[in-house]
């Protein structure tokens, strides 16, 4: 019915599609070609905003793409997301249309831009890079496309983009072209950085080999590529950065060590590699606290235990106030944490600088299960603080009725 006349043309199907749009994306050419000749209108779009060149392009249908570029019809329509034709072919890896279109002439490359980006800031070079099309990216750059065009919304460029994705052919290609190792990203991130941060420990080890330096920070964060590897949970990438001299003692911008972030953010694993590769487990920040401390403030309880079962000291006490593990643990309620320091050793009756006992925390704080743990552990019921008060006394003050009952039941 569709070819007897005008009628139905148009129409759409529930995917916004006219039979021209439908035709295409089946690759039924002689029908497309069919319903050109009657007048389908090529401009129509479906409920993406794809005309049928994004549809020819990204499916590789030549014969119908150089009919409708000598036709006239225009390389630059844009979808719903401001893709046009030719990021649609960049992201399959259609090479062969690609040079097609870019070695056409006439009307249809009016206005053309290789340098086009969609709505998200991607030209066809980035999308072609992300999506590791080697031979399109190849093509892209002898037409005059640039790898340092930066994505607006990302910050990065295609080899950055490259990077992220371990695309190391895709890099290989870069530095053919004239891409520095080092350059940053608009994130102060090199490439470097980004292999690291995803852990492609294979695009890690091209980029070393091309003299990019290792131990590189980001000014915003002064995170290295191994404070990014290990903290994002890539061993094997890890290890092939300390293996090629990484400085494990690294220190981010705030002045937090590498080993305290990651006992910080519960990151066992990483805090074993550090240890395997010589890191002391004791080592003090600026202000004098060890991972341990950093571990039960974070309530990171994997890597607590790690750092106790590799012989961290678990009475390593605070310089500031004094306050050992423990004392945090029971003021806080952190039983499990309790129980675990108690096993490894911790002293129940340690005093901080105030003359408090674990017990007095856990009192003056309400934490009747960690009073309890405390009071089975042995702890001294009868220990005063400066002020000379014991943990009764303090459960008088502060209203802690039922941690009265139990340290007089114990008591007595």
């Amino acid at each position: 019915m569709v070819l007897s006349g005008n009628f139905g043309l148009e129409t759409k199907d529930m995917e916004g599609r006219t039979a021209l749009l439908y035709a295409v994306q089946q690759n039924y050419n002689q029908d497309a070609i069919d319903l050109l000749r009657k007048g389908a209108d090529v401009s129509a779009k479906d409920k993406n905003g794809r005309t049928i060149l994004h549809i020819a392009m990204h499916t590789g249908n030549m014969s119908l793409t150089m009919l409708l570029l000598d036709r006239g019809i225009s390389a630059m329509p844009r979808d719903s997301k401001g893709s046009i034709p030719l990021h649609y072919a960049a992201v399959a890896g259609q090479t062969d249309i690609i040079s097609a279109l870019l070695t056409c002439s006439g009307p249809s490359m009016d206005r053309f831009d290789i340098e086009a980006e969609n709505r998200n800031g991607y030209t066809a070079l980035q999308l072609a890079s992300l999506n590791g099309r080697h031979s399109t990216v190849q093509l892209l750059l002898s037409h005059g496309a640039s790898y340092a065009t930066i994505n607006g919304a990302r910050g990065m460029n295609a080899a950055h983009m490259a990077a992220e994705r371990g695309q190391t052919d895709i890099m290989t290609v870069f530095t053919q072209w004239g891409f520095k190792i080092d350059t940053p990203s608009a994130k102060e991130m090199t490439a470097l950085h980004y292999a690291s941060a995803n852990g492609h420990d294979k695009t890690i080890l091209f980029l070393l080999e091309q003299g990019a330096r290792i131990d590189v920070k980001c000014p915003s964060n002064g995170w290295s590529p191994l404070f990014y590897s290990i903290c994002n949970g890539h061993e094997a990438a890890s290890q092939v950065l300390i293996e090629r001299g990484a400085d494990v003692h690294t220190v981010e911008a705030t002045g937090f060590p590498l080993l305290h972030t990651l006992a910080f953010n519960d990151t066992p694993e990483g805090l074993r590699i550090l240890f395997e590769n010589g890191v002391d487990i004791e080592s003090e920040d600026r202000m004098g606290n060890t991972p341990l401390l950093y571990a039960v403030r974070a309530k990171s309880f994997g890597a607590l235990q790690l750092l106790l079962e590799i012989g961290a000291n678990p009475g390593a006490k605070e310089r500031q106030d004094g306050s050992t593990a423990l004392h945090y643990a029971a003021s806080k309620g952190q039983l499990l944490a309790a129980q675990l320091l108690i096993s490894f050793g911790a002293h129940v009756d340690t005093k901080d600088y105030s003359g408090n006992v674990p017990l007095h925390l856990a009192v003056i704080n309400g934490q009747e299960e960690c009073v309890r743990l405390l009071l089975d552990s042995s702890a001294d019921i009868k220990a005063k603080d400066k002020a000379g008060q014991t943990a009764l006394q303090l459960a008088a003050i502060h209203n802690q009725s039922a941690i009265m009952s139990m340290l007089i039941l114990s008591n007595s």
